[in-house]
């Protein structure tokens, strides 16, 4: 559809002034909005002041707003990332992201260092709790799609992150990230083409080196000087790239796509300057990159407008603290109920184990905010609570026995510089040992990624939280006493073992590099990405390996039924309806089948029902796209013929209806 005259006069307008303002700068207050200057806040350019050009605020992270020591506090600790992608809601993710926005305004920063995007590929990646595509490209896209928008809304720049394959801690500094261009653009690409397509004005290149396995042209290189793949997220937009922290390698880097260094001008500084003043590096490439900064900044309005917001400000309303509190509980997910919840009363109820520790992620997205302790929580709820940090005591053996539910808490942590040893919860022989003293007992473990449910026959009912901020305290029991039904659903597969997706050395967690570059951090590995598209459930699925529990796999309070599937060239659509007692929400969820697959589905639709009262049905559409029925083949998207098998359910492995398109 053509954009609107006025519109393309207007940005016309723009661009013009852009050029205007640009011939004004000398090379070096040019290079200032290329690189890093030192800043109170994570990252920060040089001011042009004569010109009107205020300096670029960077900050963390994608969970909030990540305060100096000194200011800890006075930021909300939101949810994950994702937690975000459980909740499988987009206008919620958008409340998320919007509000995190609004806190990095009021704290005077211009630019949000998030969204993290990156697919889960191996389950024990430190910073999969950061990342809101769970296992699945499509998730991850649809996220984006509602996260970029709602950033900048709020006149803050949006940062996808981290492009790309920064798929494990281990290593990655340097670790070549060895792929066959299929999978890179199937499965790792499309939550950042869904970014760069609703409007992000930045992204930020990783670590890792990529190797584009028997593509010539795209040889090994480092991320963010790999002119292919940076080039591919600008084909169709004017995003800036900036690197990681301390990721740029070359002053080449900014000829093969790298428009900023961050967070120092080691190499866009003065030796940038000396390379444009020697030929090495033609002006005009400088001017290239400092425009897209310069329309990132326009379109935010930053331009000659003062800077706004204080560090030092106190932006923790408690507004804010209610939609983090909100997101928390919407991201629980309830994986087994053996009709012991909701809870009906506080009375015969213990307490066993703490969230403290596990409420957020490590690293630079890690925000400290005012956290809710669970003691606090039930307090609120029900005067005074019963609890024990652990069962240590023979006062707390005592009180389980006894007790007529048990909630033990626990859960598991990680963060960013380092893989998870085991995917194991810190808590599993406290779980044991309490189901060793009594029947009804309830488990609610916040974890960072997937994670062991080896007990979970021994206990009646099982929440998993994700890193749900400082008010994931309150969710919890807001969830366990019914205020909200949960609707949540896994964004990733939860394995019977360590081993279940049977990885070798040279996928994960790589084997030696035997020619390291140099740069290249000790452990320097060469990751195989032989598992191809099978990420997730679909190596599952084309295996036949079962898991503890689905992708997509989320109870309710309440029952609902599907019928009525209708299926046409454009669309699916179908019935959901709330049969049993309590209101409560569906995901419904759609998986493509294509032909001669190897067994494996794909997510390529879902959507969260409004909260149905009992007996009430929605009619649900979903619509296809130019991707439902297409796979990269032959250097292009090509639409592959044929019966595609179409599973609309509840989960990966729980299939409702069943129909078929022919393509």
């Amino acid at each position: 559809m053509m954009r609107p005259l006025i519109i393309v006069l207007a940005t016309l307008a723009a661009a013009k002034d852009l050029q205007k303002l640009l011939r004004q700068m000398t090379l070096e207050e040019k290079l200032g909005l290329l690189h890093g200057s030192p800043s109170n806040y994570t990252g920060a350019t040089t001011a042009i002041t004569r010109l009107g050009v205020p300096r670029l605020l960077l900050n963390d992270g994608p969970q909030g707003f990540r305060a100096p020591p000194s200011l800890d506090g006075t930021s909300t600790a939101f949810p994950s990332g994702l937690a975000v992608a459980a909740t499988f809601d987009d206008a919620l993710a958008a409340t998320w992201a919007a509000t995190i926005a609004s806190e990095f305004a009021k704290k005077g920063a211009t630019v949000l260092l998030g969204p993290g995007l990156n697919v889960a590929r191996v389950p024990f990646n430190g910073r999969n709790f950061e990342y809101c595509s769970g296992e699945d490209p499509y998730l991850g896209a649809r996220m984006a799609s509602a996260i970029i928008p709602a950033i900048q809304s709020q006149n803050v720049i949006a940062t996808a992150k981290h492009y790309v394959l920064n798929n494990q801690e281990t290593g990655r500094v340097g670790a070549d990230s060895i792929i066959d261009e299929r999978t890179w653009r199937e499965i790792y690409l499309p939550p950042f083409e869904s970014a760069v397509a609703h409007g992000a004005l930045s992204a930020m290149c990783s670590y890792n080196r990529i190797t584009l396995d028997n593509v010539t042209a795209w040889a090994c290189g480092h991320r963010c000087e790999h002119p292919t793949t940076l080039q591919h997220l600008k084909e169709q937009s004017s995003v800036f790239v900036m690197s990681d922290w301390l990721a740029t390698h070359s002053t080449q880097a900014i000829v093969k796509g790298l428009d900023q260094e961050m967070p120092s001008d080691f190499y866009f500084g003065s030796r940038l300057r000396d390379a444009v003043e020697s030929g090495a590096v033609d002006e005009a490439t400088i001017d290239a990159a400092s425009l897209n900064v310069l329309r990132a900044m326009q379109t935010i309005g930053a331009l000659g407008r003062a800077p706004r917001g204080d560090l030092m400000k106190d932006v923790s309303t408690p507004a804010n603290r209610d939609i983090a509190r909100r997101v928390a509980a919407h991201a629980i997910v309830l994986l087994k109920n053996n009709n012991i919840l909701p809870l009906r009363t506080c009375a015969g109820l213990v307490v066993l184990g703490d969230l403290q520790n596990y409420t957020v992620g490590g690293g630079s997205g890690r925000v400290v905010g005012r956290t809710v302790s669970l003691t606090d929580a039930f307090e609120t709820r029900c005067g005074i609570v019963e609890a024990y940090a652990d069962l240590e005591s023979e006062k707390a053996q005592d009180a389980v026995a006894t007790a007529t539910n048990v909630l033990v808490v626990t859960g598991s942590q990680s963060t960013e510089g380092a893989d998870r040893s085991t995917l194991a919860l810190d808590g599993e022989a406290m779980i044991d040992a309490a189901a060793k003293l009594n029947h009804n007992i309830i488990v609610a473990c916040a974890a960072p990624g997937a994670f062991l449910t080896g007990w979970r026959d021994s206990v009646q009912a099982i929440l998993t939280t994700w890193p749900g901020g400082q008010e994931l305290a309150h969710a919890l029991v807001d969830v366990l006493f019914g205020e909200v039904n949960p609707s949540a659903r896994l964004p990733l597969t939860l394995p019977m073992t360590e081993t279940d997706l049977k990885f070798t050395q040279r996928m994960y967690p790589g084997l030696p590099d035997p020619a390291p570059p140099k740069g290249c951090a000790d452990p320097c590995l060469r990751v195989f990405y032989d598992e191809k598209l099978e990420v997730g459930y679909r190596r599952y699925d084309s295996h036949n390996i079962e898991p503890a529990y689905a992708f997509g796999h989320g109870r309710s309070y309440t029952s609902f039924v599907y019928g009525n599937l209708t299926v046409s060239l454009s669309q699916v659509t179908f019935d959901v309806r709330n049969i049993g007692g309590v209101a409560g929400a569906e995901v419904a969820q759609l998986y493509v089948v294509p032909p001669s697959s190897r067994g494996y589905q794909q997510l390529k639709g879902f959507h969260k029902t409004a909260v149905l009262a009992p007996g009430r049905v929605e009619r649900v559409t979903l619509r296809f796209d130019a991707r439902t029925f297409s796979a990269f083949l032959d250097g292009a998207w090509r639409r592959i013929p044929g019966s595609h098998e179409l599973r609309v359910g509840a989960s990966s492995r729980d299939a409702r209806l069943r129909g078929t398109v022919d393509v």
